[in-house]
């Protein structure tokens, strides 16, 4: 199955080429190519890009790492000797917000935690029940 995978990959790299060197776009040749064999274009591209990976005839882009910039970075703030008007004195934070009084004392919420890591411990126990019948269940199926 795996040889004619390949093959079918490199029947499809090979009709691609075809189509581009006639003058059609990778685009649309992948779009034709899809409607003959019945496969989503994408998988068409994935497979055209597969096939010539392997063959090396196309390389992989770098990725990741450092990008030569295009242009240099403009310049922020305003250009030095400058006579604009010095800016205002930033306003101060506002001091936060006085923490608000708990309502409920870390006991309650203790005991709140017990009860649900309880339930949690049922849960888990109905579960592992739960598994020991589907492996017995299994076990019959499979003779």
């Amino acid at each position: 199955m795996a040889g004619e995978e390949q093959s079918q990959t490199q029947r499809i790299y090979d009709r691609a080429r075809e189509l581009m060197a006639a003058g059609t776009s990778g685009k649309a040749a992948f779009e034709q190519i899809s409607a003959e064999i019945g496969i989503s274009a994408g998988t068409v591209q994935a497979a055209f890009y597969r096939a010539g990976h392997k063959s090396g005839i196309i390389t992989a882009r770098p990725r990741g790492g450092k990008v030569a910039p295009t242009a240099p970075p403009k310049k922020r703030g305003r250009p030095v000797g400058s006579k604009s008007a010095p800016k205002a004195a930033a306003r101060p934070a506002p001091a936060p917000a006085p923490a608000a009084a708990p309502t409920v004392s870390v006991a309650a919420k203790l005991d709140q935690v017990a009860r649900l890591l309880a339930e949690v411990a049922a849960d888990v126990r109905a579960l592992e029940a739960d598994a020991a019948n589907w492996r017995a269940v299994s076990k019959l199926v499979k003779g």
